[in-house]
């Protein structure tokens, strides 16, 4: 007795092959009477902005909280990218005022501000001084990276190159002169052991500033 097939495939079930019970499944081959479930309306990925339906074997509850059409998108959404160039829509910073692009669920999620520094600044709300946001922005890394480079990441004071922590540091102190923070030819590599020898390491300059060693 030859085996029973559907569209030239074997039949998996209910006298169908594997694609037709699948379809079937999905109910786009049910009799209207015979189709289990109700009819869920397609929903828009807030990731990539594609339209994706309802997995076959995904209950209800599971595509009514699903946000992203797969994998990728989920993925994206959790670290934070923003893909959704059809999607996105200018919102202010709280913070600095400037507009910028973003993306449904991140305004939902609570998005208020252009950036990190502009969030760390509104939390922060004035109680870090200034010196020390100067000490820790960008800029200061990227005027320790010019001084490194410029010296050839080697000591000015006993020559050691490679295999030692460097510092960079600020000739004219950085307390005094807050002109020079950012001027490379106010900065020199020294090692370690040299950096604490200067007269301007640590509470040394506090105490030279109080004896009147410095203005």
């Amino acid at each position: 007795m030859d085996e029973p097939t559907c569209c030239d495939e074997p039949v998996l079930a209910r006298d169908m092959c594997a694609k037709c019970y699948y379809l079937w499944w999905d109910g786009d081959l049910r009799p209207l009477g015979r189709q289990r479930g109700r009819a869920v309306k397609p929903k828009t990925c807030q990731q990539c902005g594609a339209t994706f339906a309802k997995y076959p074997k995904e209950t209800y509850a599971q595509f009514e909280v699903r946000k992203f059409c797969g994998k990728e998108c989920r993925k994206a959404g959790i670290r934070g990218i923003a893909r959704t160039p059809n999607l996105q829509v200018p919102i202010p910073c709280q913070q600095c005022g400037t507009a910028f692009m973003a993306a449904p669920w991140q305004i939902k999620a609570g998005r208020k501000f252009c950036g990190r520094p502009c969030a760390d600044k509104a939390r922060d709300q004035g109680r870090t001084p200034m010196a020390k946001r100067e000490r820790e922005s960008a800029e200061m890394r990227a005027w320790r990276l010019a001084v490194f480079e410029r010296d050839d990441w080697t000591c000015q004071e006993c020559g050691v190159r490679g295999g030692a922590e460097l510092n960079a540091d600020h000739i004219k102190p950085f307390a005094l002169f807050p002109e020079l923070r950012f001027d490379v030819d106010n900065g020199r590599t020294l090692c370690v052991p040299c950096h604490k020898q200067t007269d301007t390491y640590g509470i040394k300059l506090v105490w030279a500033m109080r004896k009147g060693q410095i203005a």
